[in-house]
């Protein structure tokens, strides 16, 4: 009996947990659609937030009702965030990457004979 209601406590912090993380990656993902280059980034992580907030939805329903069906909704939802987590951590770095490149690119005092910092030998 007590473990029941131990495994109905820490699926329903999960599930809270879960929500939490979603608001957070919604207000991060509307902070990044502010910027230009934010866009793409902010949208994957608005998608996230939404996922891993459905996620939480069903692991509180799963401790409420402890519907084995549910059970498996939930954590079909959490692999759903994880693949979208991954697939915006992999974007997020190739944007910066090529943020990165192109930064360079452009300061590089080399690349422009107008360029006052040039000089020939």
């Amino acid at each position: 009996m007590e473990n029941d209601y131990l495994e109905k406590s820490a699926v329903s912090k999960l599930g809270s947990e879960a929500k939490t993380v979603g608001v957070l990656n919604i207000i991060v993902g509307v902070l990044n659609c502010l910027t230009i280059t934010g866009i793409i980034t902010g949208v994957l992580y608005i998608i996230t937030g939404m996922k891993a907030r459905e996620a939480g939805d069903r692991f509180q329903n799963y401790s409420a009702f402890n519907d084995e069906a549910e059970e498996f909704r939930a954590l079909e939802s959490l692999g759903k965030y994880f693949q979208w987590m991954k697939i915006t951590i992999i974007v997020s770095l190739v944007v910066m990457i090529i943020a990165i490149i192109l930064s360079l690119v452009v300061e590089s005092p080399g690349l422009y004979p107008g360029n006052s910092t040039y000089r020939s030998l």
